[in-house]
């Protein structure tokens, strides 16, 4: 996995990791905003998968408002050679840089242009925090309006989020979507179920990635290798290590656990699946950490209604 800003990331660092890393079968560039380098970057990756002859899919996290402004730019490479995620949330926080906030309008009209110029319906993520968890509903329907399906992910704690939104409350709502007959249009609830069958699964509930057969790897544009973009945010650095309650100790991703007993408890795979969640759950201190065991306990007979349907 790609992290690009604003500053090219040299392809000799992506191709080099590439052929020491045979194993790897998927490139996905998010951000920043992946359209914010020019597209010869990606037609030079492009070359050079061809000409190694690497089974590699290549796709983007974007908000595509270039595409919007620019689409023959982009139009060729998304119809031949890469996919695309997007993204769009309700509320007053994502602005263009005129300061106008994105409104749903503006993503409807961005998701058709794409669907009729590409030929195909985009997925999106959305991110959840306090000011804006009320839509979480509305935004299931906007997928489900438009034939798609969205994914909300709880804000962590990186880059200028301070504090990262409670999971339990996350979960709270995946099981509202699920009741409301929406599960099948967010994509974190069909992976809660698995989860739960106790299935490994894809991020954010793989409790294997930090497993280089398993998991997924974040190159940052000064070619650094961190386990996922928000561990990247927190300037980590090496794959396989993490700090842990501030301290300058290290121990392996493998050995991280919210609490030693949670291997007793039917949330084991679900609360202990993401390293960085449980980073943050630690770094907020004992209460956070009690407040989070307890209300996710209160949530196992709902769970087990809801999950094992």
């Amino acid at each position: 996995m790609i992290a690009a800003n604003h500053n090219d990331l040299p392809l000799w660092k992506v191709t080099s990791y590439l052929v020491d890393h045979p194993q790897v079968r998927n490139i996905i560039v998010n951000g920043g905003d992946p359209l914010c380098i020019d597209p010869e970057w990606y037609w030079h990756l492009i070359g050079w998968l061809e000409e190694t002859k690497r089974d590699i899919n290549v796709s983007f996290t974007t908000n595509l408002w270039d595409f919007y402004k620019h689409p023959e730019k982009w139009e060729e490479l998304f119809k031949d050679y890469v996919s695309v995620c997007t993204s769009f949330q309700y509320g007053n926080e994502r602005k263009l840089a005129t300061g106008e906030v994105f409104t749903e309008d503006m993503f409807v009209e961005i998701f058709k242009m794409f669907k009729e110029r590409i030929g195909y319906k985009l997925k999106f993520i959305a991110v959840q925090n306090y000011k804006n968890a009320s839509y979480a509903l509305a935004t299931v329907e906007l997928a489900k309006r438009l034939g798609t399906t969205c994914r909300i992910n709880p804000a962590l704690k990186s880059g200028r989020t301070e504090t990262p939104y409670p999971f339990h409350l996350m979960m709270r709502t995946w099981l509202d979507i699920i009741e409301a007959g929406l599960g099948e249009y967010e994509d974190n609830c069909k992976l809660l179920k698995d989860v739960w069958a106790g299935n490994d699964t894809e991020c954010p509930f793989n409790s294997r990635c930090h497993d280089n057969d398993f998991g997924i790897k974040c190159m940052s544009p000064d070619g650094s290798v961190h386990l996922c973009p928000a561990i990247a945010d927190d300037i980590m650095k090496g794959i396989d290590e993490a700090y842990v309650d501030g301290s300058d100790k290290k121990i392996p991703f493998s050995d991280i656990l919210i609490k030693t007993e949670c291997a007793m408890c039917k949330n084991f795979k679900i609360c202990n699946s993401c390293k960085k969640r449980i980073m943050d759950i630690h770094s907020m201190g004992e209460s956070y950490l009690n407040d989070h065991c307890t209300h996710m306990k209160a949530m196992i007979p709902r769970m087990e209604r809801l999950l094992c349907q």
